[in-house]
């Protein structure tokens, strides 16, 4: 995520947080915590072995992992979203991971 992006999403946050959102603020931070989350990003032992060489922390991540999940479900499911915002937003959450 370029620096311009990273602003764009922390200008949204703010806004939306202290009730000034502005048109599209409510997608941009739906699609920065299904990405955060990895709502839409199951990982499997398979790439977790590939990348850390180990099966070492894979199950804490994963409990990490259900944790965030369960609580991006929860607003997205308050959101009341057509089905074309959840593939709109399915679509912009698997384009690249998070970065913290």
């Amino acid at each position: 995520m370029s620096d311009q992006d990273v602003a764009k999403v922390r200008l949204a946050y703010a806004r939306l947080f202290n009730d000034n959102p502005q048109p599209g603020d409510g997608k941009t931070v739906l699609a920065d915590l299904a990405l955060r989350s990895g709502f839409y990003d199951v990982p499997s032992i398979a790439a977790w072995m590939k990348q850390k060489k180990s099966t070492e922390g894979y199950e804490i991540n994963c409990h990490e992992l259900s944790g965030k999940r369960a609580l991006f479900k929860a607003i997205k499911d308050f959101a009341s979203l057509t089905e074309s915002e959840m593939l709109w937003l399915e679509q912009v959450a698997r384009l690249a991971p998070a970065e913290d």
